[in-house]
């Protein structure tokens, strides 16, 4: 009778259990990732029982590790969203603003685009290119303007408010 064995269908069991993360235990996880730069060194292991010593909060250290990894996935959304051409917000959200889509994606959006900016992985100042492409000339000095996501948010932000205004002065003028 092998075929009784096949018919029981196994179940899995969850070891960890299931978390209810509380608004406040993930404050307290970002202002720890924030200000600890060395983000899940020297092992994820070691780094996340840290940061459950210190913010008090009680769970095991895989299940913060899985709320950690689900937030860069909500964050990643968000910054695909923004990078996405024709970013916008669609007639089915109604009068939202690009920064409230992108919190709705994603609420913690400003505490983990810190976090997980380039700028921090990459310390060095890079305010100022220099364009030697002639060595007979004087090299040029342009300054590059820092693109930081917020930044992006706000110059989409702008884009979208002055085509609603084109908008709307050419619907009035239709009349």
């Amino acid at each position: 009778m092998p075929w009784v064995a096949e018919a029981i269908k196994k179940t899995r069991l969850r070891e960890g259990g299931i978390k209810r993360w509380s608004d406040i235990e993930v404050k307290n996880m970002l202002d720890y990732v924030r200000s600890h730069t060395n983000f899940e060194k020297p092992t994820a292991r070691l780094y996340y029982l840290k940061l459950l010593e210190e913010t008090k909060i009680e769970t095991k250290w895989n299940l913060a590790r899985s709320k950690m990894r689900h937030l860069k996935a909500l964050f990643v959304k968000a910054n695909d969203f923004l990078n996405s051409t024709g970013a916008g917000v669609e007639d089915e959200d109604g009068d939202l603003t690009i920064q409230e889509k992108i919190k709705k994606i994603c609420p913690y959006y400003d505490t983990l685009s810190e976090i997980f900016s380039p700028s921090r992985e990459a310390t060095f100042d890079a305010s100022i290119v220099v364009d030697d492409t002639t060595l007979e000339s004087e090299p040029k000095v342009k300054k590059r303007r820092a693109n930081s996501s917020m930044e992006k948010l706000y110059d989409l932000e702008e884009d979208r408010v002055a085509l609603r205004r084109e908008q709307l002065k050419h619907e009035q003028e239709k009349r």
